[in-house]
């Protein structure tokens, strides 16, 4: 431990590691380097250690007052586990329609469904009696 109380450094360029963090969630390390005295009064720069970081950056929303934004990384991963969710398609088959206001005796029509909302294009397949 050096006299002002610092274990180590550890040299991180936020440039070479933005294009990553941009709207999603970066976790990466970075070696930790300390000293040690030699013999005599040189000192010898070693890694210590690894500092692990958790980076997101979100860029400025137009429209958006800063109240509105996340205020911390678990907001943060909770809004991209979100828009995940909303995005991924977890059903997808034909659907059929029997009665109703089907003029035929059934109707077809290949469906999604994508997070909270589903899609049927009517109509694919239409046969009758």
């Amino acid at each position: 431990m050096k006299p002002d109380g610092s274990l180590g450094r550890a040299f991180i360029t936020f440039k070479d590691i933005a294009a990553h963090c941009d709207t999603r969630l970066l976790e990466t390390s970075f070696p930790l380097i300390g000293q040690k005295l030699q013999f005599g009064s040189t000192t010898k720069a070693l890694q210590i250690g690894e500092v692990v970081l958790q980076i997101f950056r979100l860029p400025p929303l137009p429209g958006m007052t800063p109240e509105q934004l996340p205020q911390s990384l678990e907001e943060c991963h909770r809004g991209l586990t979100h828009t995940r969710w909303h995005k991924a398609c977890y059903m997808q088959g034909m659907l059929t329609q029997i009665g109703g206001d089907c003029r035929v005796s059934f109707s077809r029509g290949a469906g999604d469904i994508c997070g909270s909302s589903g899609a049927v294009l009517w109509p694919t397949t239409t046969a009758s009696g």
